[in-house]
């Protein structure tokens, strides 16, 4: 089916290299596993609740007596659950295993810690292996979407070679 005449053959390859670029990039970036760190590398920490705040993409709090920001984030599911055993929590101690190597947004001088496991007193909320399992599926987007990008590029490709005429 030719796409509409208007749609010239510069403008379908140009469309045709940017969907081949961004099918690169996604699939370059399919390791399901990026950014899991072995349950062996957590850190624990412990403590009551200092504060917890929600934001667009998960969860941040601080345990009493800590001044690490803690973040669980919402790559890995049950944001809800997290944020409800953590306001419930009261005076029982909430249990934290997170990756120890920082991050956070460039210039802010914010630091944050990913969470990985949290139990509140005595209950496991969310275990290392839920969350891992959450974050790989999240992870593998990256390769549907580059192969929606590499078949949009050949489609695209395929029909400026049918558009082929002394354009250049």
């Amino acid at each position: 089916m030719p796409l509409p005449s208007r749609i010239g053959q510069r403008a379908l390859i140009a469309y045709a290299l940017a969907g081949a670029i961004l099918a690169v990039i996604c699939l370059a970036h399919a390791d399901p596993n990026a950014g899991i760190p072995p349950y062996r590398t957590l850190m624990l920490q412990q403590g009551t609740l200092a504060w917890a705040k929600t934001h667009k993409y998960g969860i941040n709090f601080a345990l009493n007596g800590d001044k690490k920001v803690f973040n669980y984030p919402s790559k890995a599911r049950s944001v809800g659950k997290i944020e409800a055993a953590l306001v419930s929590s009261g005076a029982a101690p909430i249990t934290v295993r997170y990756d120890p190597k920082p991050f956070g947004p460039v210039l802010s001088g914010a630091t944050y810690y990913d969470v990985w496991e949290l139990a509140v007193g005595p209950s496991m909320i969310q275990r290392y292996q839920q969350t891992s399992a959450n974050w790989a599926s999240d992870n593998r987007l990256a390769s549907w979407l580059g192969g929606v990008f590499l078949l949009s590029s050949a489609i695209l490709s395929i029909q400026a070679w049918r558009q082929r005429k002394n354009v250049w």
